[in-house]
Parts: C-alpha cells; structure tokens; sequence
C-alpha cells in the first residue's frame, strides 16, 4: 500500500510544480512555437512525477540524507524545467539533467531497498529518457526545434501512455492500484 505521507508529498511536489509553471507561462514566457510541445511534455513529467513520488516515497527510507538530497535536486531541476518553458535549448538540457539525476538516485536506492526488479526498471525507463533528451538537444542545436520539440514531446506521451496503461512501472508487487 501506498503510505499517507508518500501520497500527500506526490500532491504537493505535483500541485507546486504545475502552479509554478502556470505562473510562468501566464506571467512572464515569451510565446513561440516550441512553447506548446514543450508545455505538454512537462504536463506528462508532472503526471508521471505524481506517480513516481507515491511509489518511491512509499519504500524509501524517509531519513537517508543522500536521497533527500537527490530528492532537493530533482524538485529543483523540476522548478527550473517550469522557468524554461520558452527556451528548447534550455529546457532539453535541463530535462537531460533531471534524468540523468534520476538514474543516478535508483542506482543508489538498489542499496537500499529490495525492490530490485522495479528499480531496474526504472533505471532502464530513465536511461532512455536521458537519451531521448540528448537526441532533442541535438536536434534543437542543429536548428532544428520545432520538429524535434514535437518529436519529443509526442514520443514522451507515447512512452508514458505504455508506461501508465500496458506495462505499468508504478506498481509495487502485490498492488492493486
């Protein structure tokens, strides 16, 4: 099951991250032609991070310093993502960081919990994730981006519809939900 303290922290990492961006977009980008696919793809890495946090929060130790800290750092990458929603550029690049981050925080969590198979998973699921983001990146540097802003944004909505609907990732052993 869940923990009531890994659900009320998906919540609001969720509810912060899409008001900060709202207020972005609403307040201060600039509009251009990437804004849209950029902005529906960190609409699905909040859906997908609601998700995350439940599961993980639920099986991770909660007083383990260094996966508080990587914690911090993906909450603040997920922040600068929102204040770069008007820049391609900048937004692959910070979104290659976060997966990069996130890789790195479940290859340290396989020392400390026993959920190996989910783990291994997810280290997959984010490796690729880091890839897709660099292959963007090269597409955007090579001036290409409002193709490859498209192409990404609708790869990572594929991805995470067969993440969600056919192969669930965020479903503890013996769960239901």
């Amino acid at each position: 099951m869940y923990t009531e303290y890994a659900v009320r922290r998906a919540i609001l990492a969720t509810i912060g991250f899409a008001l900060i961006a709202a207020c972005y977009i609403f307040f201060y980008a600039s509009w251009n032609k990437e804004l849209v696919p950029l902005l529906i793809f960190y609409g699905v890495l909040i859906a997908n991070t609601f998700f995350s946090i439940r599961c993980f929060a639920s099986i991770t130790p909660s007083k383990n310093v260094p996966q508080q800290l990587l914690d911090w750092t993906l909450g603040a990458l997920m922040v600068l993502l929102a204040l770069t929603l008007d820049n391609a550029s900048k937004f692959t690049f910070l979104a290659a960081l976060l997966f990069a981050v996130a890789t790195y925080k479940y290859v340290r969590l396989k020392s400390l919990i026993g959920q190996r198979r989910l783990l291994r998973r997810k280290i997959v699921i984010d490796s690729w994730g880091l890839l897709a983001c660099a292959l963007a990146y090269s597409g955007i540097f090579w001036g290409n981006a409002f193709f490859t802003t498209w192409l990404w944004a609708i790869s990572f909505v594929l991805a995470n519809v067969y993440l969600f609907f056919f192969r669930p990732l965020y479903k503890l052993p013996g769960k239901i939900s």
